[in-house]
């Protein structure tokens, strides 16, 4: 009887943590939402703001001070969504056949010019693969973008490497640093939610211990693996194992011969925010950087598209919006062929299944 009542009071006490673990994930969820819908709107303003020729040089530095923590801000709301949605199991990926060098070079590239400004070196290594490699551009970009922010964060000489390499059946990226390290006792939890390495020596201690945590769910998605290896005071290096192929991957969310090309613009928060850790850059500089970004982001957007044309394909395009459209499931995603002017760090685009 004694037996009986303790596994029905531990059974209660799940119940009630589970339900308390739900309660509080759908709390992100609707506050991330909530949040995410003014900082756009703000964006936009500012945005024209700076892009006008007109404006006196403290109110383009107070505008640049605004967007740049508009953006930190937006880069953590997106964060604590995605973060909920994978906690909540409502991600729905879309796998598609990725030419994954170029992709993983483009979006290294991005932090190029901040990692050169703080005195590193930057060491892409991602030599052309034999076949597309199947995985969601959008989760790609994210993995990429946090593992390069991460090294930033903790590393002030020396060099960030990128590296990207297909052995058999699987594709690693290796993102290395010659930082601060991790302390042995701290490794077992580094990819556990909102985990933080105490007393480490960083550019900022801000942060929410989200982004590896989010980094170790999305290559779960993708059947990999990502590991670490780290010393203290020589660096630290990330791994991330996917299987080659399709086969490993859900039948259904499969999308073959697509056309989409990644815009870069995402990487937009985290080189941003990468800049702000280095507080004696100043304003014009950061505004000038912010300008070499956008840039580059129109030249890897018109780059990829070049890329990616020659692919055979059978995905519909913007034409079949007026006749309907079945395709790829039901997703509706941003159409690569027609786009507005770039207004803030997701724009509004016309969209196509």
């Amino acid at each position: 009887m004694t037996n009986a009542q303790a596994y029905s009071q531990a059974q209660e006490r799940a119940d009630a943590l589970a339900e308390l673990d739900r309660t509080k994930t759908a709390f992100f969820n609707n506050v991330s939402h909530e949040f995410r819908t003014p900082l756009t709107l703000m964006l936009a303003p500012l945005q024209d703001l700076l892009d006008a020729p007109d404006v006196s040089p403290a109110a383009r530095d107070h505008a640049t001070v605004a967007r740049r923590n508009a953006l930190r801000l937006l880069k953590l709301v997106n964060s604590l969504l995605d973060f909920s949605r994978l906690e909540a199991g409502r991600v729905e990926a879309q796998y598609e056949p990725v030419d994954l060098a170029a992709l993983t070079a483009d979006l290294a590239s991005t932090f190029r010019s901040s990692i050169e400004r703080a005195g590193l070196h930057l060491v892409v290594d991602c030599p052309a693969l034999p076949a597309p490699v199947y995985v969601d551009r959008d989760m790609w970009e994210k993995i990429v973008l946090n593992l390069l922010s991460n090294a930033f964060k903790f590393t002030f000489e020396g060099q960030i490497g990128v590296v990207l390499r297909q052995q058999g059946g699987q594709v690693t990226l290796s993102v290395s640093d010659t930082g601060t390290g991790i302390p042995p006792e701290a490794l077992p939890h580094v990819f556990e939610r909102f985990r933080r390495v105490q007393n480490a020596r960083a550019r900022t201690h801000e942060g929410t211990g989200i982004g590896l945590a989010l980094v170790h769910e999305m290559v779960k998605l993708h059947g990999g693996q990502v590991a670490l290896t780290s010393e203290v005071g020589r660096g630290t290096t990330f791994e991330v194992t996917l299987p080659a192929g399709s086969s490993h991957l859900p039948v259904g969310r499969i999308v073959a011969g697509t056309t989409t090309a990644t815009t870069g613009e995402g990487a937009a928060p985290f080189v941003e925010e990468a800049l702000r850790w280095m507080p004696t850059v100043p304003p014009l500089e950061i505004s000038a950087e912010r300008g070499e970004l956008l840039r580059h982001v129109t030249t890897v957007r018109r780059q990829s598209l070049q890329r990616v044309s020659s692919w055979p394909t059978t995905t519909p395009t913007c034409e079949s919006m007026s006749r309907g459209c079945s395709a790829r499931a039901g997703r509706w995603r941003p159409c690569p062929t027609v786009m507005p002017p770039s207004r803030g760090p997701r724009p509004t685009r016309l969209m196509c299944c």
